[in-house]
């Protein structure tokens, strides 16, 4: 039965306090079922000093993007100045 209720809320991210407070079993019974789960290699655990969360490494990405895209328009930007500024003394 607990694990019935277990299942659909192990997603990877969610810690063993936390299925037990969303499911509302006893953390012991939650232990159980995840030791047994281990026990049969259907889950994994990792040690939540290794854990990184997604979000800042997403938010740094996009960050850079941003970035480069300013740097390629600056560029463009001094060329076009560059390019008529060069051609303003000719005449065609």
């Amino acid at each position: 039965m607990t694990l019935q209720l277990l299942v659909p809320h192990i997603d990877g991210i969610q810690y063993v306090k936390r299925l037990a407070e969303v499911t509302g079993v006893a953390i012991e019974l939650v232990r159980h079922a995840v030791q047994q789960l281990l026990h049969f290699g259907l889950v994994d655990t990792i040690d939540i000093f290794q854990y990184v969360p997604f979000h800042p490494v997403w938010s740094e990405w996009t960050r850079l993007q941003r970035v480069v895209v300013v740097c390629v328009l600056f560029v463009f930007f001094l060329l076009f100045l560059s390019s008529f500024f060069s051609g303003a003394g000719t005449v065609a």
